[in-house]
């Protein structure tokens, strides 16, 4: 038995406790939010689901298909979806519901919760135990656009820099070095994060820089303070001008301050 119900900003399902049918029901339910939000990467999403799914079928109704999974999916936001799994089980047990990690890899106690509230913002259990809701988030993959405005390149990242889209990113630097444009400017007003393969990325074209023409600068702007901590930190602004927005009383002007070590 499977039935689905599109509500038009929710999904519900309900299906037998059969393993085929997870795959079917998430399959389902990355549709919904695909087609509600395209362009997000819907990959957390259905991490969340089907360990929740697995988790009903499995642990709750213990694999019996008589007995019934439902499964709701709720658009609450912009991206944001609420999906609540229920069983037909004697209840689950709070203490399995801790985002803990198990202490042997070998174990499977806990693995699955840990990965649902890796991937969730928020992980609830109703007061009859037999049923979980989780909030999850969409993501958009990052953009790079670039401008060109006489002699620079104004590049905007649209979100965070991390492995994920660092290939893309090392593309569009490269892109700037074939150029003719003699300074690149890298506006971080979006950025929250830049992991270390990012960083790599950039100490390349640092390097890159300084032993091919002396005349290009690259200069970052606008970032945040913990994307510029990381870039002292780390030691960054010796390969790049990192610039501090500061906000002048007199007449309200907006000035720029290089930080060096």
């Amino acid at each position: 038995m499977f039935a689905v119900k599109d509500l038009d900003t929710s999904l519900e399902l309900d299906f037998s406790s059969q393993l085929d049918l997870v795959d079917r029901a998430s399959a389902a339910c990355v549709e919904f939010a695909a087609a509600h939000d395209s362009g997000c990467e819907t990959g957390r999403l259905a991490q969340v689901l089907r360990e929740l799914l697995l988790n009903a079928v499995e642990h709750g109704n213990r694999g019996d298909p008589s007995k019934r999974v439902t499964c709701t999916l709720k658009r609450i936001g912009n991206g944001r979806y609420a999906l609540a799994v229920g069983d037909e089980g004697p209840g689950i047990d709070p203490c399995r519901l801790a985002p803990a990690r198990p202490d042997d890899a070998s174990s499977e106690r806990s693995r699955g919760m840990g990965i649902v509230h890796t991937y969730s913002d928020a992980v609830e259990l109703t007061p009859d135990s037999t049923r979980i809701t989780a909030t999850v988030t969409l993501t958009r993959p990052t953009t790079f656009a670039t401008v060109d405005q006489d002699d620079a390149t104004v590049m905007t990242p649209s979100g965070d820099i991390t492995a994920v889209v660092a290939e893309e990113f090392r593309r569009a630097l490269l892109l700037w070095v074939e150029k003719s444009q003699t300074h690149l400017t890298l506006d971080l007003r979006n950025v929250n994060n830049i992991d270390s393969v990012s960083l790599s990325v950039l100490v390349v074209l640092g390097r890159m820089v300084k032993s091919k023409e002396l005349t290009r600068r690259v200069r970052v702007v606008n970032a945040g303070r913990d994307v510029t901590n990381l870039f002292l930190l780390t030691r960054m602004n010796r390969l790049f001008e990192v610039v501090q927005l500061t906000r002048e009383q007199t007449g309200g002007v907006t000035a720029y301050g290089s930080l060096y070590p």
